[in-house]
């Protein structure tokens, strides 16, 4: 998706190792390990005294060094041109299938919704790909999807081991479970079934301070603060079976994606 060029897109290989020494690492600390870029967050009962103390010890210029003008560099992507890729290994029981194209970040409008559509169709057990793929097919023990976003760009993966046998079948059912998405609204009752979820999940993952200090670094990576998840709420709470539809026809495109079978 991103191509062998990107830093997103490339591979450790045992060459790579050889390539480094002890200059390499020394130069790495020196422009990286240090302060000057590093923030604190602080998160439960926090008083005035702890606020002091870290004042005392870290909030003076001292404990900086020197700035490393760290540059910020773009890199553009270069994806494959061949979207099918087949990695043949004849004594294979399984066969691996990747499938996915890159999505939009945390920062942007369509990020709840599509978090939520992923959940309707691969993000949790009762999902789509598993009530169709394992529950009926019985083609595999576990498959789903997910939405990763980096700090330049999301990533929206399928993932899923089958056997041998019937790759090629489970491959047309995840296409027929898109296009089961974009071309029909989602029913209310499972609307409200992975609306409840998703709110649950959420809940999980605030409970306590050191889960809540997790949450606000997350964001705080991409500029935002806790308003970030009172937005992303709002659109888990009031999102429709049409714009769900809508979302579906305009980012889940299997023309678009990338796969990548592995297996016999």
């Amino acid at each position: 998706m991103f191509g062998k060029t990107h830093p997103y897109g490339k591979i450790m290989n045992l060459d790579s190792f050889d390539q480094l020494d002890k200059s390499v690492f020394a130069d790495f600390h020196r422009r990286h390990y240090d302060a000057k870029h590093c923030r604190m967050i602080i998160s439960g009962k926090v008083e005035n005294t702890i606020i002091k103390l870290l004042n005392q010890h870290f909030g003076g210029n001292d404990w900086f060094t020197e700035d490393n003008n760290l540059a910020s560099v773009e890199y553009e992507m270069h994806p494959d041109a061949e979207h099918y890729h087949k990695i043949n290994m004849p004594d294979a029981v399984q066969s691996a299938i990747r499938m996915g194209k890159p999505w939009v970040i945390r920062t942007h409008p369509d990020y709840a919704g599509l978090q939520f559509l992923n959940t309707v169709f691969g993000g949790y057990f009762g999902s789509r790909l598993m009530a169709n793929i394992r529950e009926d097919k019985g083609y595999t023990y576990g498959i789903g999807s997910t939405y990763s976003s980096y700090l330049k760009t999301g990533v929206f993966r399928i993932v899923s081991e089958v056997g041998a046998d019937v790759a090629d079948n489970a491959v047309e059912e995840i296409k027929t479970e898109i296009n089961k998405l974009q071309q029909e609204t989602i029913k209310k009752k499972e609307l409200n079934l992975v609306r409840n979820y998703v709110l649950g999940s959420f809940l999980r993952g605030i409970d306590g301070p050191f889960e809540l200090g997790n949450r606000f670094r997350t964001v705080m990576e991409f500029g935002e603060d806790m308003d970030f998840y009172r937005r992303y709420l709002d659109v888990i709470r009031s999102i429709t079976a049409q714009q769900l539809l809508d979302l579906a026809q305009k980012y889940l495109n299997e023309e678009e994606m990338w796969l990548v079978m592995a297996g016999k």
